[in-house]
Formats: structure tokens, sequence, C-alpha cells
């Protein structure tokens, strides 16, 4: 294990103080735990970092759909103010000028 430069040397020392002393199991165990909560550590550090950022681009995609949404309902509702009577709407388009010329 030490010539082949896996593994790191507390968990070399740990696994010869166990051959040592007939608890190689526990050690093993030991040094499982150690590195299974530093593993932790590190993700959870992770995702802290990364949680801001995903926030952030969610915040941009429901807000993109949600002026993809509106958008065309406020343009429909800016035609329609511009012409706020039908009659006048109509009669313009009758009497355009060229429109009856043939």
């Amino acid at each position: 294990m030490r010539a082949a430069e896996v593994f790191p040397s507390m968990v070399v020392q740990m696994v010869a103080i166990g051959e040592e002393s007939g608890a190689l199991d526990s050690m093993l165990d030991k040094s499982a735990t150690y590195y299974e909560e530093m593993v932790d550590n590190a993700v959870d550090g992770l995702t802290s970092m990364i949680e801001p950022f995903i926030m952030a681009f969610l915040g941009v995609v429901v807000g993109g759909m949600m002026i993809a949404m509106y958008l065309p309902i406020f343009q429909m509702g800016g035609a329609m103010s511009e012409c706020s009577n039908p009659c006048n709407y109509f009669m313009s388009y009758i009497l355009r000028p060229g429109r009856l010329a043939a």
C-alpha cells in the first residue's frame, strides 16, 4: 500500500496499526467514517455555493416565461386601445383612400 501511493498516509498508518493490534476492521471503519464526513462536508459546501446561482437561473427562466406569456396580451390590449370606438375603426377601413378606386 505504501509503495503504490494510492492511499493517504493516514490510511496506511491506520491499516498498519490495525494489523498489529488485530483490529483491522475497526480501523478501516474509522478511516471510512472520517473520509465520508470529509466528502459530506465538501459536498455541502459546494451545494451552498452553487445554490444562489441556481436560484438566479430559475428566476430568469420563470421571468422569461411570464414575459413570453403576458407580452402578447399587453400588445393586443394596446392595439385595442388605439381604436377605442369600433365604429371609428370600421369607418376608417371603409373610407381608406384608394380602397374603392378601380
